[in-house]
């Protein structure tokens, strides 16, 4: 077993929202940094001469540009591996309250920042090893409450293409293994404009913060919808199942009487979903790559209701 190697004392700070869910900050995706496009805690290294709580509102000043009032929650004697070696690192845990929305934070650290709930924890990379603090988190507090009442769907305008693409890019991410690799990953911001100037777009919002996108097609027959995007965070809330109960309306408005969807049948996950909600596999077909099958499913609208 490798030598355990004891770490600078560091402090990690939760700032829980209303609903109960913590903060959570996504790591820079660059190979030159340890645990690159993981999750991490806000915080970091207590420097010499500082207490932990000193450094709890410094590294929050630093990282996010304001810091409401902080208690102090519990210690921990944490554990991880890394590079074959195992370190260890006393780790201070602060608590605080904010209002604020993701989009309404200045991160100056990493890609973004989210609120997270434990089935997010449970899904998501965590650096370090930091999904140990969310779990104990969660076990001494509870779960987060569920905000299905504050989530609600408005379409697109074209100044908010940058807005839909940038969930789309959050929410394929995590495609980047699939061969050929997804289109998602390598479209434009005016790749998007041109998508929504042949039909349009829909954005799920939960608490005035964005957190879903879809985009639609007016086809002769039905709506086609596609790059259904939910980022990992946000999912669990019932927002992809939203968006698309939505677009039912959407087709119903342009008097389309069914709706669909293509998913990549290396994804059979996506398959289910998209069955579980009434969907009906009609074929599997070569995907345009050669390298590949696709799934075509269709939902019928009969008689101005779904089906």
């Amino acid at each position: 077993m490798p030598a355990e190697t004891v770490r600078q004392a560091t402090v990690s700070i939760f700032l829980r929202d209303p609903y109960g869910r913590v903060s959570a900050h996504l790591r820079d995706d660059k190979p030159t940094i340890l645990y690159p496009a993981c999750w991490s805690t806000l915080g970091g290294a207590v420097e010499d001469g500082e207490s932990p709580a000193e450094a709890a509102r410094r590294e929050l000043l630093e990282e996010v540009e304001f810091c409401p009032p902080l208690t102090f929650w519990r210690s921990f004697d944490h554990t991880f591996e890394g590079a074959g070696q195992v370190y260890r690192v006393p780790i201070g845990g602060f608590l605080g309250e904010t209002d604020l929305t993701p989009s309404q934070i200045n991160l100056q650290e990493g890609q973004r920042l989210a609120f997270l709930d434990r089935s997010a924890v449970n899904r998501l990379p965590f650096a370090f090893g930091l999904d140990a603090l969310y779990r104990a988190y969660f076990d001494e507090f509870g779960d987060a409450q569920t905000a299905d009442a504050a989530l609600r769907f408005t379409r697109a305008s074209l100044d908010q293409a940058p807005l839909v693409h940038q969930l789309m890019r959050a929410a394929f991410a995590e495609y980047g293994h699939l061969v050929p690799p997804s289109g998602a990953n390598l479209e434009s911001v005016a790749d998007v404009v041109k998508a929504m100037g042949q039909g349009g777009a829909v954005i799920a919002w939960q608490s005035g913060e964005p957190v879903g996108a879809a985009r639609y097609r007016v086809d002769p027959d039905e709506l086609y919808v596609g790059r259904v995007s939910v980022p990992p965070e946000y999912r669990g809330y019932g927002i992809g199942a939203g968006l698309m109960r939505y677009m039912e309306r959407v087709a119903l408005e342009c008097d389309r009487q069914s709706i669909r969807v293509g998913v990549r049948m290396q994804l059979p996950h996506n398959v289910t979903f998209y069955q579980r909600l009434g969907y009906e596999l009609i074929t599997i077909e070569d995907h345009p790559s050669g390298m590949e099958k696709s799934a075509r499913l269709v939902k019928r609208l009969i008689g101005g209701v779904p089906s």
